[in-house]
């Protein structure tokens, strides 16, 4: 029994590890396309900030998806087995 709760372990983990990089990667994607966007210099609203602006331009969803996918991976990482 102790090998199987290992092996349920490992495979949370593991699975937790894939959705993290899954939140990295979707993450800097969004500040590589937000950073990219302030060279067009297109509709900068300086109450924000030239990037906050462009990130706000190029779409806040990504942001906030990386973060629940990151919360998943908390989630799926700190599962206890009964």
């Amino acid at each position: 029994m102790i090998g199987k709760e290992r092996n349920d372990q490992v495979k949370y983990t593991n699975i937790g590890i894939v959705f993290l990089l899954v939140g990295a990667i979707i993450y800097g994607s969004t500040l590589i396309a937000a950073s990219l966007y302030i060279q067009e210099g297109i509709g900068t609203d300086f109450y924000y900030g030239v990037f906050k602006s462009s990130l706000r331009t190029v779409g806040t969803y990504p942001a906030i998806l990386s973060v629940l996918v990151g919360m998943i991976f908390l989630i799926i990482a700190m599962k206890k087995h009964k």
